[in-house]
């Protein structure tokens, strides 16, 4: 089987500082034009996810864009729980196909030692 390249296909969610609590309606809206199964680039920085957020994101964005090599997390948690990133992380890290995945940045969030979610 010959190998394709994929042209880049990136999705940059606006930085708007937004909260997203339980907001799958937003998140339709958000992603409705998004060609996801050809998604070679991700972004969600700059708003803040709860961990509701997150699994949508993973079971209806990331676990169908198989193309998926770069993920941009970064300054996803503002203002939500420690507790509660855990939770958040291993939904999005639980999304990706690592055999594809080359870049992830999760700066500028509040991660400490006690998060384990994306060892393996």
């Amino acid at each position: 089987m010959k190998s394709v390249k994929k042209e880049k296909l990136e999705f940059v969610m606006p930085f708007e500082a937004k909260k997203y609590d339980n907001a799958p309606a937003e998140l339709i809206e958000a992603f409705k034009n998004v060609d996801i199964a050809n998604l070679t680039d991700i972004t969600l920085g700059g708003n803040s996810y709860d961990s509701e957020s997150c699994k949508w994101i993973k079971e209806n964005v990331l676990l169908k864009a198989p193309f998926l090599t770069k993920v941009n997390f970064s300054n996803m948690f503002v203002s939500r729980l420690r507790a509660d990133l855990p939770t958040s992380i291993k939904y999005l890290f639980e999304g990706l196909n690592m055999k594809n995945l080359v870049w992830a940045d999760l700066s500028d969030n509040a991660l400490g030692p006690e998060i384990k979610a994306i060892e393996k």
